[in-house]
């Protein structure tokens, strides 16, 4: 569990963005341009992560920002 644990951190670490419950002050909004994607975590021999992405392929429902509160009622109002 631990090296699950740490390649969550590495992948947060990289994403330059706040997307659902990945949440950053430094980075408040989403960036699909960059990070709508899929994170791979490899393990290298000594033991260093290295990150890709692959990408996502939209099914159904196109990607959009949550809003809760005030503002959701705000969206729902038009």
């Amino acid at each position: 569990m631990l090296e699950v644990a740490a390649s969550m951190v590495e992948c947060a670490k990289k994403r330059t963005e706040s997307r659902g419950a990945h949440q950053r002050s430094d980075f408040p909004k989403r960036d699909d341009q960059n990070f709508l994607a899929h994170s791979m975590v490899m393990r290298k021999p000594d033991g260093t992560a290295e990150v890709q992405y692959l990408p996502v392929t939209i099914t159904r429902w196109p990607p959009g920002e949550r809003v809760y509160g005030q503002p959701a009622e705000k969206a729902a109002k038009g």
